[in-house]
Protein backbone atom coordinates (compact mmCIF):
# COMPACT_ATOMS: atom_id res chain seq x y z
CA UNK A 1 0.00 0.00 0.00
CA UNK A 2 2.79 2.74 1.03
CA UNK A 3 4.62 1.21 -2.20
CA UNK A 4 0.95 2.68 -4.37
CA UNK A 5 0.95 5.73 -2.66
CA UNK A 6 4.48 6.90 -3.49
CA UNK A 7 4.36 5.82 -7.30
CA UNK A 8 0.82 7.89 -7.33
CA UNK A 9 2.39 10.90 -5.53
CA UNK A 10 5.54 11.17 -7.59
CA UNK A 11 3.50 10.09 -11.12
CA UNK A 12 2.11 12.83 -12.90
CA UNK A 13 -1.04 13.89 -12.00
CA UNK A 14 -3.86 16.44 -13.61
CA UNK A 15 -3.42 18.09 -10.39
CA UNK A 16 0.18 18.67 -11.10
CA UNK A 17 -0.84 20.83 -13.71
CA UNK A 18 -3.60 22.19 -12.39
CA UNK A 19 -1.54 23.64 -9.12
CA UNK A 20 1.65 25.45 -11.06
CA UNK A 21 -1.11 27.44 -13.72
CA UNK A 22 -3.34 27.95 -10.39
CA UNK A 23 0.19 29.08 -8.33
CA UNK A 24 1.47 31.83 -11.59
CA UNK A 25 -2.11 33.17 -11.64
CA UNK A 26 -2.11 33.73 -8.03
CA UNK A 27 0.89 35.16 -8.20
CA UNK A 28 0.41 37.42 -11.06
CA UNK A 29 -2.90 38.81 -9.18
CA UNK A 30 -1.87 39.35 -5.75
CA UNK A 31 1.85 40.75 -5.95
CA UNK A 32 1.13 43.98 -6.89
CA UNK A 33 -2.01 44.97 -4.22
CA UNK A 34 -1.10 41.81 -1.67
CA UNK A 35 2.15 40.76 -0.68
CA UNK A 36 2.47 37.00 -1.15
CA UNK A 37 3.35 35.43 2.40
CA UNK A 38 0.02 36.21 4.33
CA UNK A 39 -1.88 34.58 1.27
CA UNK A 40 0.25 31.62 1.34
CA UNK A 41 -0.34 31.35 4.64
CA UNK A 42 -3.67 31.74 4.97
CA UNK A 43 -6.02 28.75 6.27
CA UNK A 44 -8.85 29.70 3.37
CA UNK A 45 -6.61 29.14 0.45
CA UNK A 46 -6.30 25.22 1.90
CA UNK A 47 -9.57 24.84 2.93
CA UNK A 48 -10.66 26.53 -0.80
CA UNK A 49 -8.32 23.33 -2.63
CA UNK A 50 -9.73 21.34 -0.35
CA UNK A 51 -12.87 21.41 -1.30
CA UNK A 52 -12.25 22.11 -5.15
CA UNK A 53 -10.52 18.28 -5.27
CA UNK A 54 -12.96 16.93 -2.93
CA UNK A 55 -15.94 18.34 -5.52
CA UNK A 56 -13.80 16.50 -8.19
CA UNK A 57 -13.33 13.36 -6.83
CA UNK A 58 -17.05 13.72 -5.79
CA UNK A 59 -17.95 13.92 -9.38
CA UNK A 60 -15.66 11.06 -10.74
CA UNK A 61 -16.89 8.76 -7.51
CA UNK A 62 -20.81 9.82 -8.87
CA UNK A 63 -20.01 9.24 -12.74
CA UNK A 64 -17.11 6.53 -12.94
CA UNK A 65 -17.32 4.03 -9.70
CA UNK A 66 -21.44 4.88 -10.05
CA UNK A 67 -21.32 5.82 -6.41
CA UNK A 68 -20.51 2.04 -5.14
CA UNK A 69 -18.37 1.53 -2.31
CA UNK A 70 -16.21 -1.00 -4.16
CA UNK A 71 -13.52 1.02 -4.66
CA UNK A 72 -13.63 3.61 -2.08
CA UNK A 73 -10.68 3.26 -0.33
CA UNK A 74 -8.67 4.11 -3.45
CA UNK A 75 -10.92 7.06 -4.64
CA UNK A 76 -9.63 8.46 -1.04
CA UNK A 77 -6.20 7.54 -1.71
CA UNK A 78 -6.43 9.62 -5.11
CA UNK A 79 -8.60 12.70 -3.59
CA UNK A 80 -5.12 12.61 -0.71
CA UNK A 81 -2.80 12.63 -3.55
CA UNK A 82 -4.14 14.83 -5.60
CA UNK A 83 -4.40 17.47 -2.97
CA UNK A 84 -0.74 16.92 -1.38
CA UNK A 85 0.22 17.86 -5.62
CA UNK A 86 -1.96 20.84 -5.68
CA UNK A 87 -0.48 22.28 -2.47
CA UNK A 88 2.82 21.33 -3.65
CA UNK A 89 3.06 22.61 -6.62
CA UNK A 90 1.02 25.54 -6.02
CA UNK A 91 3.29 26.89 -3.28
CA UNK A 92 6.46 25.81 -5.18
CA UNK A 93 5.38 27.39 -8.96
CA UNK A 94 4.52 31.01 -6.20
CA UNK A 95 8.19 30.74 -4.69
CA UNK A 96 10.03 29.96 -8.71
CA UNK A 97 7.72 32.95 -9.87
CA UNK A 98 8.57 34.97 -6.65
CA UNK A 99 12.32 34.33 -7.26
CA UNK A 100 12.55 34.90 -10.83
CA UNK A 101 10.48 38.31 -10.05
CA UNK A 102 13.50 39.16 -7.46
CA UNK A 103 16.74 38.04 -9.46
CA UNK A 104 15.74 38.81 -12.94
Amino acid sequence: MITNLFKSLFSFNLATLIGGLVGLIMYANYTGSMPLPPLLFSQKLYLVCFIFVLMFHFFLWIFLDKASFFNFKNRIRELLVDYICLMFMLTCSCATAFLFNTFY
